[in-house]
């Protein structure tokens, strides 16, 4: 397998072309500008393709690293038949039978902990390996409303189990989904707290103050027209702990991309941390609450209203607390 890790792209910043030779194949590497809209790939461009690992957030962001970086070159992405992305979302992808699409192709390692500008300027013409994980937002942001409206959408059977358990719990508090607001809640415990025990660090994880603090900002932002709807890999922690006086459900039983589904499905998000929480915020909208311990406890309402819009029902906002 060809691997271009630490060559350089490109040798200046004039039009022209860098060309890199390992034995006998030749990759070549050529100043792009950088846009912020990029033209469909020719029908007989370069196929870009990534390794794929880890569970439903860090492949989320594989995709959508793939997918950023293949429209930046004018590349077509493709995926494998077995991906388990595509049993949750319906995916705007070449498919491939192939376990691992590139196997054959010239691979490219990506940089880790850092922005690979590199990858800007790969050659349309041939097929190129993903190795890494692009995991930083100039990936995908200028590409992240295409995935949220033409890649990210949930496949029906899932979308109609999310529906089906939303309106289960509406119907148990007499509420309709035009009188309340669906504040998803995701609760990861029981991997941080491992780690928290090898490493120590007692501020990785959120306290029950941070859950009880965002709550109580969304009964003020929504005037107590809220119900909160609790996904946890800790279902019983979190029944014993995310109690108040407003209503709240919790999901029990489900699978994790059904439960994906109903965060996405939901208003509003309340995330702890990981990628399967933030991606559900993404897909969800609306105002997300984000965890850290350097945060303040409390954002006033006014700054709140302020920051996510005049109206009731807030544009896309994210507000940090701890």
């Amino acid at each position: 397998m060809e691997q271009l890790a630490g060559v350089p792209l490109y040798k200046s910043r004039r039009k022209g072309h860098s060309i890199v030779s390992r034995s006998n194949r030749t990759i070549v590497l050529r100043f792009r500008a950088n846009t912020s809209t990029f033209p469909e790939p020719a029908p007989d461009a370069g196929n870009l393709s990534s390794i794929f690992m880890g569970r439903t957030g860090n492949r989320m962001i594989i995709y959508a690293g793939l997918y950023g970086i293949a429209r930046r070159n004018g590349m077509h992405h493709v995926i494998s038949s077995n991906n388990p992305l595509l049993k949750l979302f319906k995916l705007n992808a070449t498919v491939s039978d192939s376990d691992r699409p590139g196997r054959d192709w010239v691979q490219y390692v990506v940089k880790t902990k850092t922005y690979d500008r590199r990858t800007e300027y790969l050659d349309p013409r041939i097929n190129v390996e993903l190795v890494g994980y692009c995991g930083q937002w100039e990936y995908i942001a200028n590409v992240m409303q295409d995935l949220l409206k033409n890649h990210f959408r949930l496949r029906d059977d899932i979308q109609r189990q999310a529906d089906n358990f939303l309106r289960r719990s509406m119907a148990k508090f007499a509420l309709t989904s035009s009188d309340v607001a669906l504040i998803g809640v995701h609760i990861r415990r029981t991997d941080l707290l491992a780690r928290r025990e090898r490493e120590g660090n007692f501020n990785s994880i959120p306290s029950v103050s941070f859950y009880r603090h965002a709550a109580a900002f969304f009964n003020r932002l929504f005037y107590n027209q809220t119900l909160y709807v609790v996904c946890s890999d800790d279902i019983e922690w979190a029944k014993a702990n995310f109690v108040g006086d407003r209503p709240v459900v919790f999901s029990v039983g489900n699978s994790a991309d059904v439960d994906f589904a109903i965060l996405a499905s939901c208003n509003h998000s309340i995330i702890s941390m990981g990628t399967f929480s933030r991606w559900s915020a993404y897909v969800a909208g609306g105002v997300t609450i984000t965890y850290s311990h350097k945060a303040p406890t409390q954002v006033p309402l006014s700054d709140a209203r302020k920051s996510v819009g005049p109206t009731e029902n807030p544009a896309h906002a994210w507000i940090t607390l701890s």
